[in-house]
């Protein structure tokens, strides 16, 4: 960040306001237990307040955890304030919370909840979290999730990091009243964009009265300072290994510590819109080629050898969101390199009229990316932008817009600030960024016939073309895009308008016509995470309804073609075998006789040469609550003499259902039916695969491509063949001995 435009912000923010010193609060330095590791806490702990009484949560504190407020679940809720009854499941680690109409089921690590027993997806799990100065690890739970779902009010008080409860709303005052409006339930809500024509002309009184806030909040001031990066000498030590990357998760801020067995020469970094580069001058790469990361900014880090004359190391680090800040520097040593990624700060926000009717427009250090989603009753458009600290405080104006009646904004938690729009009728609008702003266009609705209602189970009602017969329609579920098709002969884009309507309500993001190739009509369903669809006709309308997959199938299974893409797996030249190849195919004959048997539903990784990432295949089969994950490959040995099967499993008891015995079932299916050497079961516990799923899961391994003897049998497509049909019936007796009972 540009030291002139830091200062220069700084004296626009003493213009407008009166600076006042921030208080500045130390880490806690705790150390806390969770997923089988410790961790250092460096950010502030969280006190709880319930109708204006703090809640004394005993051995463990409320806690940030990826970027959500964790709290110890008997001693909040239970408490005399909130009065909720609370038990604990042992058998299968679940939590169970009951407050007046309410029943909650959370499972430790798990990011489904139930409500009622319907499934509901969460930001982050509970834990079991200890103190480790403490013996008793406690079950740590998402406190704004589990108050709001209760019908609790949830304030949050970034300052003095309080969450603020109220199960009595008639006592708040006007103001807290308006800031709870901020954080608005996920009501059911009916979008009906038919007709919905704006009632005023343009222009209206705002064209003429634009409202614009400037910031003046002075609790960005400390993080203002982590802007200005120090200046680098440039040295020529000799060649250093990169040896490690750390990683600590702060507040409003993640740091990324590479490590360095000596002193570092200099680096070069390269800001791109996804990603940041950093080049290491004379640096020898010890690092992984790529490592995921579960953190609020960074996907992953990519490393490789750049160059090897220099030696340059370079680091990438892959951005979840475009909108994030990095201050890169090296330590006093010159061992280290810190990097750091920020919140944006938004420190302007102008909402007024042009020719194309209302906009806000909202100004940050960088353009800040936002999610927008609808209300109703009254009308909303609720604006979030992640990874933000508001230099406003809270704000809240009447207006004169097209559509726009009210505005409100207020930082909505310790890293969004929300806006939230009350508008005449639903609106359409548009997304642009230009330089550090972001614009939000709002326009007139351009479709018709189209009706979207958030119930449990979203419904999206469309007219039904003159002529048209459900078996016409050509449905494609293309679930790794979460992407649903619709496809109806003929061109009926005059029945339904244009443009996109952007729903973005945490279900269903997008609903967009378009004609394909053959002039039919499509409509294209995005989400934001995976349903299972269903196509209905009523009178003169075809219902889609969204469902999630454990609520329509009985058995679901996930199957993984191993490798894949730019990951070859094991090769042999002498005999031009690849394993990517050879899972592939084994796959595809094994989906050949899935498709055929409707009542196990079954979805795939990969069904062509394209690499998903190990994340992304248990992100899969965890998404869709899969019953039984499989995961397909080929071994190799760099003797010749090691062959026939082998079965491999994280050995777990996963809802009653023990892993080795599963194995067991492949493994034996695999020999009765391929007649090969068996080498037995094989307990891994660090297979990402095996151990990242939340099902049952298996990885086979079919002969060796090193072996003359199995090389031969993996060259036969009958042997291939034969192959998927013995996964397909151990996938058969799998269910058949452990029934899934749905």
């Amino acid at each position: 960040m540009n030291f002139k435009r830091i200062l220069g912000f700084m004296l626009a923010i003493l213009l407008f306001i009166q600076y006042i010193p921030t208080e500045v609060f130390a880490n806690t330095g705790m150390f806390i237990e969770y997923n089988g590791q410790v961790h250092r806490y460096n950010s502030r702990v969280v006190r709880v307040v319930i109708n204006d009484k703090e809640v004394q949560t005993g051995d463990m504190p409320g806690i940030i955890v990826d970027s959500r407020t964790l709290v110890p679940a008997r001693e909040v809720f239970e408490s005399e304030s909130m009065g909720a009854k609370v038990d604990w499941i042992n058998d299968t680690q679940e939590v169970l919370i009951t407050y007046e109409d309410k029943e909650i089921r959370l499972k430790i690590n798990s990011n489904i909840a139930h409500v009622n027993n319907q499934p509901v997806t969460l930001d982050v799990p509970a834990k079991l979290i200890r103190d480790t100065s403490k013996e008793y690890a406690k079950t740590m739970i998402p406190i704004r999730f589990v108050s709001e779902t209760m019908g609790v009010e949830v304030d949050w008080d970034a300052n003095e990091y309080i969450a603020i409860l109220s199960t009595d709303s008639s006592s708040e005052n006007n103001l807290e009243k308006e800031k709870n409006e901020l954080d608005p339930k996920q009501e059911s809500e009916i979008i009906d964009l038919e007709s919905k024509e704006a009632k005023r002309p343009l222009p209206t009184p705002l064209a003429n009265n634009p409202l614009m806030w400037i910031a003046e909040n002075d609790n960005i001031a400390e993080i203002l300072k982590l802007y200005n990066e120090e200046p680098m000498t440039r040295e020529n030590y000799g060649v250093v290994k990169i040896a490690s990357i750390e990683h600590k998760e702060l507040h409003n801020m993640s740091q990324f510590i590479i490590k360095a067995t000596g002193p570092i020469s200099s680096f070069d970094k390269l800001a791109l819109e996804d990603r940041m580069v950093i080049d290491i001058n004379n640096a020898e790469s010890r690092l992984a080629s790529e490592v995921e990361y579960k953190d609020r900014y960074i996907s992953r880090i990519r490393s490789s050898q750049f160059k090897l004359v220099p030696m340059v190391t370079r680091v990438v680090f892959d951005k979840k969101q475009s909108s994030v800040n990095f201050n890169v520097s090296l330590s006093e040593d010159r061992k280290e390199i810190r990097v750091t990624v920020l919140n944006n700060i938004v420190e302007l926000m102008e909402i007024g009229q042009n020719d194309k009717g209302d906009f806000i427009k909202t100004t940050g250090f960088l353009a800040p990316d936002v999610n927008i989603f609808r209300l109703s009753n009254p009308d909303r458009l609720v604006i979030d932008m992640p990874n933000t600290t508001s230099g406003l405080t809270f704000k809240t104006a009447v207006v004169e817009g097209q559509y726009i009646r009210e505005v409100r904004t207020a930082q909505f938690d310790e890293n969004t600030t929300r806006i939230v729009l009350v508008t005449d009728g639903q609106t359409d609008f548009e997304i642009t960024k230009e330089n550090n702003s972001t614009m939000i266009q709002i326009q007139e609705p351009g479709y018709k016939n189209i009706k979207y209602e958030n119930h449990i189970v979203p419904a999206i009602t469309i007219a039904k073309p003159k002529g048209i017969t459900m078996n016409q329609l050509k449905l494609n579920d293309i679930y790794n895009q979460k992407k649903f098709t619709i496809e109806i002969p003929g061109n009926h884009l005059a029945l339904y308008g244009s443009g996109t309507l952007e729903v973005n309500d945490s279900r269903i993001d997008q609903l967009y016509f378009t004609l394909n190739e053959k002039g039919n009509t499509v409509l294209n369903i995005t989400s934001n995470r995976i349903y299972a669809f269903d196509v209905i006709e009523e009178k003169d309308n075809l219902v889609i309804k969204a469902y999630l997959p454990k609520d329509k199938y009985d058995k679901i299974i996930v199957i993984d073609a191993g490798h894949g893409g730019g990951d070859p797996g094991a090769i042999r030249k002498n005999n031009g075998l690849v394993e990517k190849e050879l899972t592939l195919k084994i796959t595809l004959y094994l989906k050949q006789l899935m498709d055929k048997n409707p009542s196990i539903k079954a979805y795939y990784t990969r069904l062509e040469d394209t690499y998903p990432t190990l994340r992304q295949r248990t992100d899969l089969a965890n998404e869709v609550e899969a019953d039984l994950f499989l995961s397909i490959h080929n071994n190799a040995h760099e003797g010749t003499s090691a062959n026939g099967l082998e079965t491999l499993y994280c050995p777990k008891v996963i809802n009653g259902v023990n892993t080795e015995t599963v194995a067991r079932i492949f493994q034996n299916s695999m020999i009765n039916t391929l007649k090969m050497n068996s080498r037995g079961l094989k307990p891994r516990e660090n297979i990402f695969v095996l151990n990242n799923t939340n099902m049952p899961a298996v990885l086979v391994e079919i002969g060796f491509i090193s072996n003359e003897a199995d090389a031969a049998k993996l060259k036969d497509e009958q042997f291939l063949k034969n192959s998927a049909t013995s996964l397909y019936l151990a996938i058969l007796e799998t269910f058949q001995r452990y029934p899934t009972k749905r």
